[in-house]
């Protein structure tokens, strides 16, 4: 009676050892959260590089939006035409093109 009691309270208990082994990452370079997350953004890498999107086109993208700039348009009442302003710096862009890059190399907390 008392050896079955016993086994039976040892199998409701986790294996401490085995959990541990199953939580350590397979590579011994990633934490568990970055295996996860490399395994779960895998599919949106593949998915991206099909349509090519790659790391290079990206940052062609970041730098032409550093150096945007916008013309505004408005109409002149007086001479009843419409008239173009020089090129202007879009700050909003810039800024939103900073911020990005800030968030993809990490350097927010």
């Amino acid at each position: 009676m008392r050896q079955r009691r016993r086994r039976k309270e040892s199998e409701d208990k986790p294996n401490v050892k085995r959990l541990k082994r199953d939580l350590e990452p397979e590579n011994g370079d990633l934490s568990l959260s970055d295996q996860i997350a490399r395994d779960l953004l895998a599919p949106i890498h593949l998915a991206f590089e099909r349509e090519g999107i790659t790391v290079d086109f990206l940052a062609q993208k970041v730098r032409e939006a550093l150096d945007a700039e916008i013309v505004r348009v408005y109409y002149d009442n007086q001479r009843g035409e419409v008239k173009y302003s020089k090129p202007l710096i879009d700050w909003k862009t810039r800024q939103k093109a900073r911020e990005d890059v800030c968030r993809l190399l990490g350097l927010y907390p």
